[in-house]
């Protein structure tokens, strides 16, 4: 009887040390959250939508939190749309298991949008005097840009969100 308990154990044991280097290097593909991610997207604004292709899903134990990685997403507002080269998160496995919300931090990178696209999209969503103006001074110019957003426990963005980027072909017209 005792065999059996210990060849049960070390096999178990076996199988989660073998599981947690397939999930810590390899990961798992799957598109399955895809429509639960879009649907917290909506409780934002309504007419936002995101589509993803495959979400990678990679385990941290020494961190103890899971990674998520996809590429190729639009994210699209009143039908218009910003490509994003790719969009990475990290998951707290802790804040998870206590219901708290469980993202703490997102890496958005764009690929190439064009200004005047740019300019369309931002005031769908809140249309801002500053957004006149700086259409009025940057005439034309192709974006890219880096974002990353850090998320406090209560799944509120921190102040400490951070935007970097470049323009290519930029036209500034100071002077009129």
């Amino acid at each position: 009887m005792k065999k059996i308990v210990y060849k049960f154990l070390i096999t178990t044991i076996v199988l989660v040390f073998i599981s947690t280097i397939y999930l810590s290097t390899i990961g798992v593909k799957t598109d399955k959250f895809n429509l639960k991610i879009s649907d917290k997207i909506r409780e934002i604004d309504e007419n936002f939508n995101i589509k993803l292709k495959k979400v990678n899903i990679i385990l941290n134990p020494l961190e103890f939190n899971i990674s998520a990685n996809t590429l190729d997403a639009d994210l699209i507002y009143r039908d218009k749309v910003i490509k994003l080269k790719s969009i990475k998160s990290k998951i707290s496995l802790k804040a998870l298991m206590e219901g708290k919300s469980s993202l703490s931090t997102i890496n958005i990178s764009t690929k190439t949008i064009n200004i005047e696209n740019l300019y369309t999209f931002i005031r769908l969503i809140k249309n801002d005097p500053k957004i006149y103006i700086a259409q009025k001074f940057i005439k034309k110019g192709n974006l890219t840009a880096n974002i990353e957003i850090e998320f406090d426990d209560q799944g509120n963005i921190k102040k400490n969100y951070k935007v970097a980027g470049s323009v290519k072909d930029g036209k500034i017209n100071i002077l009129k």
